[in-house]
């Protein structure tokens, strides 16, 4: 096959290339560095090279091969290449680098005749993790904390991928971390057989081809060419090793983007990207610039903001995509604004082809409780990466609760002792656990410590304890935190152990956060065992209609149509280690927080919105720098814009003066003739969704018709039609497609009014106050209203009129129906008014905002045909 023949046939299997895309496949023989800006289409462009060497140039395709850096990119790329070309070309040798160099450390051992084992594979104290804690209580005296674990881990990482001694290793915050590496690495060499870890795979496979001619020769020997793709995120110590291998042919194709490098903690730099012509005589560079993905307003902002990065390579995104809107910038008040604003959005605009993206994994918390009480289904990515639930300063709080309710747990009490100011010794613990215990702990311990002060403060405790059980939840955490002394201990913790004051304390705001929405400090425990199964098991969502929730390093080579970038001020992202470092002109840091930023920004197609705060988790917050870049470079583009369009306005007035009145008329005539198709068009579109168009329904696979029986299906219709619903008195009740309400942007004293004029009096100012926080992106606050007294729904009044006033605004608001199922017969029992209005509240529970589930009007129906009021169908 030539050239012309291979570009004919990939034509004809929907490829179609760009002339850089082009290029790229054709490239001959030697160094390449292909730089690909987001949404270019690279894997594309390196499966279609790998037909191309074997099918044009006639390589074998057993002596290629393609590198990844992990293991979805490598079985994206492997699944793409047999669907496309699985008939035509044999096997492609795709593995990640880890694979690879663990192939080489195979050999290594077996040349030696040692044996090994890879410590990731047991489990217990003899895991990785159990050997790290074991040498780190050793060491340090302290237990190791998940968060510090995790610390130590990555540091361990860093220093044998950036090929370093741990004594050069800056800022960790990991006490004594050169001598718990050190004692780690020798319990390794020591153990029979040896032990190796993951990371060590990489680093032995580079001594071994280093200190090994023959082994080294063997391996340059396999592969006549190699692809490495997302070259951006590999260590120093990966691009030594595929230096190593790609010589001396060099046949050696690195596709990357120097500016979608963000695993620094991994020890990956754009730097090995920059110094690729130093390192390869005779590299070649090539650039795919244009942008598939994402509209003109995202690429051309997201193009300037990464320009202000000095250590990259200059590149002039582009893309042909339709315009669309400019993006958004939302500035709120604090977290509580933003997380309704969210709702609100997914609510109206859709989940499925949605995303929510933050720094840090904090940051999904209080989002999932939001999104959760507003009927949102969530998938998040990574959710077993979630720890908030299991650190141990949300198990502190949970027991101090768990105190409160029996002050004669002894092994509750052993978990917090450390916790308050007055002192408890183990020996103490030890007494109590001999003993029968029948009344208060601290009672016992009064009776047996001399000095009036020490019984004293046992006394304190127990009243306070006392107290403490009689708060609400949302002065409980607050009361732990200030009343117990708990604030002073984690100030001195983090002094004494190296922990982030700011990440202990946002933990306990989020804590105060979610008791503020419950009512008993059992429902506050409870709330959070729920949210933490809701996390684990959010997986399940995936590929559904459900919104993604995503950390922004996790969500690296995605796209969604609509993105929200969260929490975005200083301190998240930029990180404050980054700041202070760009503070003191070390400029490193701040360019990879501020690639993280464009990462983030690019996953979007259509929609993209920056969410910032005055106050983070009741903290006085700054404004990120990068969401204050981006604005300025709107007023640009705005300003850029309107002179634009004062030159198109300008030429077209022109260019009128020019046109004689018989040549104006027709301009006029064809305008109208446009309107008018426009309209028969739209006429056209609207009297195919007609009520009650059955095959509709079924065409789409969508719609509550879908799973009813005939005789439900006469007797909805109709119920409908007994009420006057029809395709122009209730726009929208058989449509698929949800549209943009604009009730939702109602001002809030029309509501008001609105309740007032259905009330047979005035109510309590104060009720009708809360009422007029529904407006724009508040609309969750009414329903959390009719909920407060009790978790029975519509029991806020004893006013029949009112309460039906209140459910009919949320009618209109497209809230209640989301009301769960087992609440359609509270709803049928607790509205005392005429059947009629019954079935006209519950039609509309079912058919408002488009709720199709057809289980919910089986439901409705089955309830309609109960009630003894009813004709029965």
């Amino acid at each position: 096959m030539n050239v012309q023949q291979f570009f004919a046939w990939i034509k004809e299997k929907g490829f179609n290339l760009t002339e850089a895309q082009r290029k790229a496949v054709v490239y001959d023989m030697g160094p390449l560095l292909l730089l690909a800006v987001p949404g270019a289409g690279k894997t594309t462009v390196l499966i279609l090279r790998l037909a191309y060497l074997v099918l044009v140039i006639n390589v074998n395709p057993e002596r290629i091969l393609c590198l990844t850096f992990g293991r979805a990119a490598a079985k994206e790329m492997s699944d793409r290449f047999t669907q496309n070309f699985g008939n035509d070309i044999g096997n492609i040798h795709f593995s990640t680098i880890h694979s690879y160099a663990y192939e080489v450390v195979r050999a290594a051992f077996r040349q030696k005749g040692r044996d090994y084992q890879i410590i990731e594979e047991l489990t217990g104290v003899e895991s990785k993790s159990g050997v790290l804690r074991g040498l780190f209580k050793q060491i340090n005296t302290s237990t190791l904390t998940e968060d510090t674990l995790e610390e130590l881990q990555n540091a361990i990482c860093f220093v044998k991928n950036s090929l370093i001694s741990p004594e050069k290793l800056e800022n960790v915050a990991v006490k004594n971390f050169v001598t718990i590496y050190n004692d780690y690495e020798k319990y390794k060499r020591m153990h029979q057989p040896q032990l190796i870890d993951f990371d060590d795979m990489l680093s032995i496979a580079y001594t071994a081809l280093v200190e090994n001619p023959r082994l080294l020769e063997m391996y340059q020997k396999r592969f006549d060419y190699i692809l490495t793709d997302e070259s951006q995120d590999t260590s120093l110590l990966q691009h030594k090793i595929i230096e190593l291998i790609s010589k001396p042919k060099q046949n050696l194709f690195v596709v990357g983007d120097d500016d979608q490098s963000i695993f620094g903690f991994r020890a990956a730099e754009p730097k090995y990207l920059l110094e690729f012509p130093q390192v390869y005589d005779q590299a070649e560079i090539l650039r795919m610039e244009q942008n598939f993905r994402s509209t003109p307003e995202i690429v051309s902002i997201s193009r300037e903001f990464i320009r202000s990065n000095k250590m990259r390579y200059d590149k002039e995104m582009v893309t042909e995509n339709v315009p669309g809107e400019t993006v958004q910038i939302e500035i709120f008040k604090g977290n509580k604004e933003q997380n309704e604003f969210i709702l609100g959005e997914l609510i109206n605009k859709g989940v499925a082809k949605s995303a929510v993206l933050y720094r840090n994994n904090l940051s999904v918390i209080t989002l999932v409780d939001e999104l959760d009480r507003g009927g949102v289904p969530f998938y998040i990515r990574d959710s077993n990466k979630e720890r908030f639930f299991s650190h141990w300063v949300v198990k502190d709080i949970l027991n101090f609760l768990r105190f409160s309710y029996s002050d004669q747990n002894v092994a509750v009490l052993d978990t917090i002792k450390s916790k308050f100011e007055t002192y408890i010794s183990k020996a103490q613990i030890e007494y109590l656990r001999g003993i029968k215990i029948d009344r208060s702990i601290f009672e016992i311990l009064s009776e047996q410590q001399e000095g009036k002060s020490r019984q004293s403060g046992y006394f304190t405790l127990k009243e306070q304890f006392k107290s403490l059980n009689k708060l609400p939840p949302s002065k409980a955490v607050g009361y732990i935190r200030n009343e117990l002394g708990y604030d002073k201990v984690i100030e001195r913790i983090c002094k004494n152990l190296g922990f982030s004051k700011e990440h202990l304390n946002s933990l306990l705001s989020i804590l105060e956060t979610i008791a503020a929405r419950e009512l008993t400090l059992p429902d506050f425990a409870n709330r959070l065992s729920y949210l933490e199964e809701k996390i684990k098991t959010s997986y399940k969502n995936k590929g559904t209609k459900a919104v993604t929730l995503s950390t922004i390093h996790s969500a690296k080579g995605l796209e969604w149509e609509r993105v929200y970038l969260i929490d975005l001020i200083q301190g998240i992202i930029p990180d404050l280690e980054a700041v202070k470092n760009a503070a003191n002109n070390k400029m490193e840091a701040i360019e990879e927080e501020r690639r993280l930023f464009y990462v983030a920004m690019t996953r979007a197609q259509k929609h993209l919105t920056l969410c910032t705060m005055k106050q983070y988790l009741k903290q006085i917050a700054k404004r990120s720098q990068f969401v204050q870049e981006v604005q300025a470079l709107l007023e640009v583009e705005l300003q850029r814009k309107r002179v634009e369009d004062a030159r198109i306005v300008r030429e077209e007035r022109e260019e009128l003066l020019r046109l004689s009145q018989a040549e104006r008329e027709e301009l006029l005539r064809l305008a109208q003739v446009e309107q008018e198709k426009s309209e028969r068009i739209a006429k056209e579109e609207q009297e195919k969704r007609r009520a009650g168009d059955f095959e509709f329904h079924l065409a789409k696979r969508e719609g509550f018709f879908n799973g009813l029986t005939e005789k439900e299906e006469v007797f909805f219709l109709e119920l409908c039609e007994k009420h006057g619903y029809t395709e122009d008195s209730f726009p929208g009740i058989f449509d698929v497609e949800v549209e943009h309400s604009s009730l939702i942007q109602t001002p809030a004293k029309v509501w008001q009014l609105w309740i007032y004029d259905r009330c047979i009096y005035k109510k309590k100012d104060s009720e009708l106050l809360y009422i007029t926080a529904i407006y724009d992106r508040s609309v969750r606050r009414i329903y959390d209203f009719i909920k407060l007294q009790d978790e029975g729904v519509f029991r806020t009044s004893n006013d029949s009129i009112y309460k039906f006033a209140l459910i009919e605004v949320l009618l209109n608001l497209g809230i209640v129906s989301r009301v769960e199922v087992r609440h359609y017969k509270i709803l049928i029992n607790e509205i005392p008014i005429y059947n009629d209005r019954k079935e006209n509240v519950l039609i509309k529970i079912c058919l408002d905002n488009q709720d199709y589930a057809c289980e919910n009007v089986k439901t409705l129906i089955a309830l309609l045909q109960k009630d003894n009021n009813h004709i029965r169908v």
